[in-house]
């Protein structure tokens, strides 16, 4: 299976390979994996939040989840760190203050969850 990257002209656009073992869905975490998972980097594409996580998954959120991001000029989005270990992102530019934790995030009815294969 092929998608198609986004981040191109569409006259440039060209399949990429799949890299999920299937579709998207939403997060079915119990309350103890969600207090060991971390978020280990982040990636804003388009209107949208990914998150990397500390069992390999991908946590995808829209940025409209957030009023403040949603309106934010894309130089401030790009301002964020990963705090208190891994369980929650901040953006801390003067124009724009957000903190999103994990926990939280994964409860928003927009997540989904992608699995991605696992290294051998």
């Amino acid at each position: 299976m092929s998608r198609l990257t986004l981040d191109e002209p569409e006259s440039d656009i060209q399949p990429v390979p799949e890299r999920r073992r299937g579709p998207r869905h939403p997060p079915t975490y119990t309350a103890d994996e969600i207090a060991s998972l971390r978020i280990v980097k982040c990636q804003l594409r388009r209107n949208f939040l990914f998150c990397q996580l500390s069992d390999g998954n991908l946590l995808c959120t829209p940025l409209a989840v957030s009023p403040s991001l949603a309106e934010a000029p894309p130089w401030a989005l790009y301002q964020w760190q990963v705090v208190e270990e891994g369980e929650a992102i901040l953006w801390n530019t003067g124009i724009l203050c957000e903190h999103l934790d994990l926990p939280g995030l994964l409860a928003l009815p927009e997540a989904l969850i992608s699995e991605l294969p696992r290294a051998s």
